[in-house]
């Protein structure tokens, strides 16, 4: 498997032209790509791209190639179709920083693996040991040294992830994971966090501020669902929040069907939904579902701003640190891990993020947490720390 579907037909290629010689005895077909062995076997190629395309069929072994470059829901969609058959997986990649779920997979292989348990393997292989093995020119390694940038060098070439310079995020830490971001009933309001995705993932965030910090404890991240299902989904989740005390589903579902309001609205409901302003039909579709949304005014706001907004918010410094994530939301936390800023020509880096495809899969939770920072600025006072013992009135939500 590869991240995007034309890098799994390389694979595929070249195990074709290697297999010349079996053609009579094996299988191949191009739509999709597969190879059928001699002994039934069938090498199935496939990408990373839709991960919810990767459920349902029996694996008995499987290879992630480029995996630094996929999601995490890749590795839960193929974690969970070995589970029955409890087939062996390669996972193989560059190094792309440190806080990704490919490199925090492998120092647990690592662990594993030094710790004499056999099932796990890790290797790590760098330019050194292969001009050692002749597989590189050491001349061609020290010209890669000196015409790439060293974070690029360290990581491609030695296998050692860069610092966090070129990190959108790169207040966000560890320090900022918190088995502590749950939801406590009445300790402070409940928010919704979203960033509608038109061709690719959306993103909706389950957040609550108390004791002047935000606590997010719950994402809802995928595509291919409509903005109606997706408020469903929303409605579903708070029904199961503790202290819920509002109509069941089934009620709900009457009550939507009538355009009408429950006879007792729920203690437990957001406060409000700060969406993308461009998502126009999420927003409404908040609406007519009992859930108000914040006016377009209200968000919008220059990206670069918005991120300095919310890098305030993650600070490294422990006294400032006012945002918190459960570490149940992997989408959001390895988002903000990947998510890297544009590359100039000079090797210095731009505030603006990367516009390229790669980088924006990890954009969607990331931005749906932008746009809460920034709906909810006036709550914190960035410059001394410190958050209102009250919330102001609101006036265009």
């Amino acid at each position: 498997m590869a991240p995007i579907f034309p890098q799994a037909l390389i694979a595929f290629n070249r195990l074709r032209s290697g297999l010349s010689d079996w053609t009579l005895r094996t299988r191949i077909l191009e739509s999709p790509p597969q190879i059928t062995l001699p002994n039934g076997a069938r090498i199935v190629f496939k990408s990373g791209e839709k991960p919810d395309g990767l459920y349902g069929e029996d694996v008995y072994a499987a290879v992630l190639d480029e995996a630094t470059r996929m999601r995490p829901a890749v590795w839960a969609a193929i974690r969970s179709t070995l589970t029955y058959t409890r087939g062996p997986i390669r996972i193989i990649g560059n190094v792309k920083g440190n806080r990704n779920w490919v490199y925090k997979l492998g120092q647990r292989s690592k662990q594993e693996m030094e710790a004499g348990n056999d099932r796990w393997h890790y290797a790590r292989i760098t330019a050194v040991d292969a001009q050692a093995a002749h597989v590189l020119d050491p001349a061609e390694v020290e010209d890669a040294r000196s015409v790439l940038t060293t974070e690029d060098f360290q990581e491609l070439y030695m296998a050692e992830p860069a610092s966090t310079l070129g990190f959108i995020y790169a207040q966000f830490s560890q320090h900022n994971v918190s088995d502590d971001a749950v939801f406590i009933p009445g300790a402070g309001p409940l928010f919704l966090f979203g960033d509608w995705g038109f061709t690719d993932n959306t993103a909706i965030l389950f957040a609550q501020m108390r004791d002047g910090r935000l606590y997010v404890f719950d994402e809802l991240v995928g595509n291919g669902v409509a903005e109606g299902e997706w408020v469903r989904r929303v409605v579903r989740r708070l029904i199961d929040l503790d202290g819920y005390d509002g109509p069941p589903w089934e009620e709900w579902l009457r009550i939507w069907a009538d355009q009408a309001r429950p006879a007792h609205w729920p203690t437990v409901w957001p406060e409000a939904a700060i969406c993308d302003p461009s998502a126009v039909q999420l927003r409404t579709t908040f609406a007519t579902h009992g859930i108000s949304a914040y006016l377009p005014k209200r968000v919008k706001h220059e990206v670069i701003a918005g991120q300095r907004k919310l890098n305030a918010l993650f600070e490294a410094d422990a006294g400032n640190r006012r945002l918190f994530i459960h570490p149940s939301c992997s989408e959001t936390i390895n988002g903000l891990g990947a998510y890297v800023a544009k590359q100039r020509e000079d090797g210095s880096f731009e505030e603006r993020p990367d516009p390229g495809a790669e980088n924006h899969t990890w954009s969607h939770p990331c931005d749906a947490l932008r746009y809460g920072a920034w709906g909810l600025r006036r709550f914190f006072d960035i410059q001394s720390g410190q958050v209102p013992a009250e919330l102001p009135p609101e006036d265009d939500a």
